[in-house]
């Protein structure tokens, strides 16, 4: 299975640049390019030099909801695979698996990530997906629109957006807005695979022990190289 309908989106900002070589160096060996090679990087304003197969989109200044609506409207798939470059993967992700529950689930979004106990148990029931348990996201979870990757619809995920300058504000005032809706029965068709193929190796703009390791890891003539920013030129 290929997804032709699918991008995958990298949305980062240049102050987490030292974060950019494990994001794609990893992502790179352990992507199944086979399945999807329509692969973004967004950034403000620096250019990178090395990336390829990635595109790179770069969105100007602006507060992170403003970047991310430049990035969605540049795209013309109706799904995205969205994630942010703190993400580094650590295994082949069975995406075309995945990929075929979102589609034949109508879902609005899929998240990947671990899913806690507590969580499974506020969930609503789900059919599996393989060996991977999946959940469905109710207004007990949160937040219940997050940042972690997820397969979106793209009008859906836009939608979220109201220009939030920060990507905390976003999951915070989404999740609200996703529970008022919820009272009017429009609550999104939301689920979780419990799946962990990724590390989530940023906290605060620093790079965890996890992710310095991975970075030490990464073959010196893999590092991305940055040009001149659009502010210098």
């Amino acid at each position: 299975m290929n997804a032709d309908d699918l991008t995958v989106v990298f949305h980062a900002c240049d102050k987490y640049l030292h974060f950019f070589d494990g994001c794609i160096y990893y992502f790179k060996k352990h992507w199944n390019w086979t399945f999807c090679d329509n692969v973004i990087f967004a950034n403000e304003r620096l250019p990178l030099r090395g990336i390829a197969p990635f595109r790179q989109l770069l969105t100007g200044a602006g507060g992170w909801g403003e970047r991310l609506a430049v990035i969605l409207d540049q795209i013309t798939t109706p799904y995205v695979l969205y994630m942010q470059e703190d993400y580094w993967l650590t295994a082949t992700p069975d995406m075309p698996l995945l990929y075929r529950y979102f589609l034949e689930h109508n879902l609005d979004g899929l998240r990947v990530q671990p899913v806690s106990k507590s969580d499974a148990e506020k969930s609503g029931p789900m059919p599996s997906a393989g060996s991977y348990g999946v959940y469905r996201v109710t207004n007990s979870w949160q937040p219940v629109i997050s940042h972690r990757p997820c397969i979106w619809k793209r009008r859906v995920f836009k939608n979220t957006l109201r220009g939030e300058r920060r990507p905390w504000d976003h999951e915070r005032y989404a999740t609200r807005r996703a529970r008022q809706a919820g009272k009017r029965g429009e609550f999104p068709l939301i689920a979780a695979a419990n799946c962990g193929w990724f590390a989530h190796v940023g906290h605060r703009c620093q790079i965890s022990s996890v992710g310095k390791a991975m970075r030490d890891s990464i073959p010196d003539d893999c590092h991305i190289k940055s040009g001149t920013s659009l502010s210098e030129q």
